[in-house]
């Protein structure tokens, strides 16, 4: 691989073909070698296997015009915002054992939760992990829709048939900290890159990282995360979990000698702002705490209640007020 100018490094393999898979490589600043799969793929190896996949994301032919026209003309969180939290892989069972996939999933969900009343689904955590038995909250493809379920394409037609019955979509979005699976983020160059320099023991015995939000490349990285779910797969809000890890969870004094992780404050902050100019207004509501309201203006230094979720929708007109329900 080349080094560019700016820092990036880029190959060309002409014979790549998708769905091929791939690592990286990587000799890292201990002298150690790391396979290490792309940070940035966007399909994956299923499990047990860990490589990235190639996969082209253009070419998907959205039905959802209605509902994102619906969204620019109206205030979809306007009064009653009543969720359907789902996990998906455990759902619905195919007679064999195996889950569900994306594409059953659109031919019975949009149907099921319509008839139940609600008007929203919040999906468990979608993006790629490695253990089944952590539903989705560790981490380690933030730009991959599990592969356990189908493809990104397929994930895409999930969306596009919940929108077409009416149906918001959220994901739960966990940008605390990640696993330390040895071809995921943790230590990428033999140094530690995505995550806090101090060594937590406590986070260690847990098989778990934090983000070091005072690294901007790391803070850019989730920021286009966030970005990336609503923009590529129509996506219409984000249930930021683990608040109270993430502005705690790095257990060090901040510069007041207090304990609140103030980078990781201005982390959300960001994404607050980045949010609101993308997608024209954002709302997000619940039980006001100590930091008021995180869908202030950022003079206000609006914060959520750290014991709450921060519910963010994506929308293309100003939201003022929701009562939000979750089952």
């Amino acid at each position: 691989m080349q080094r560019e100018e700016a820092g990036t490094w880029t190959i060309l393999v002409e014979d790549a073909r998708p769905y091929d898979a791939y690592k990286y490589l990587i000799t890292g600043a201990d002298g150690g070698l790391r396979w290490k799969a792309d940070p940035f793929g966007f399909h994956t190896q299923t499990r047990p296997e860990n490589s990235s996949k190639l996969f082209d994301l253009a070419g998907y032919r959205w039905g959802d015009k209605k509902w994102r026209e619906s969204r620019r003309d109206t205030r979809p969180a306007e009064g009653l915002v009543n969720i359907y939290e789902v996990h998906l892989g455990s759902w619905r069972i195919n007679e064999d054992g195996s889950p569900y996939s994306y594409r059953q999933l659109a031919q019975t969900l949009p149907d099921y939760v319509a008839d139940m009343g609600y008007n929203y689904v919040e999906l468990l955590p979608v993006t790629e992990y490695p253990l089944d038995d952590s539903w989705g909250y560790q981490c380690t493809g933030y730009f991959a829709p599990t592969s356990r379920y189908g493809t990104p394409q397929d994930f895409m037609y999930f969306v596009n048939e919940l929108h077409k019955a009416g149906i918001g979509v959220i994901l739960d979005w966990m940008p605390a900290s990640f696993p330390r699976d040895v071809h995921g983020l943790d230590h990428f160059d033999g140094t530690c890159l995505y995550e806090e320099d101090c060594a937590d023991e406590q986070m260690r015995g847990q098989g778990m990282s934090d983000f070091c939000f005072g690294r901007h490349e790391v803070s850019n990285y989730l920021l286009a995360n966030a970005l990336f779910w609503g923009e590529k797969y129509h996506v219409d809000g984000i249930c930021v979990g683990a608040v109270e890890e993430l502005l705690y969870g790095s257990r060090r004094k901040n510069i007041y000698g207090e304990s609140e992780d103030l980078e990781a404050l201005e982390f959300l902050k960001h994404l607050n702002s980045i949010l609101k100019k993308r997608n024209h207004g954002i709302r997000s509501r619940r039980s006001p705490g100590r930091w008021m309201r995180v869908d202030s203006d950022l003079t206000c230094n609006g914060m959520p209640d750290v014991r709450r979720v921060i519910w963010i929708i994506f929308t293309e007109t100003l939201i003022s007020e929701a009562t939000i329900t979750v089952s």
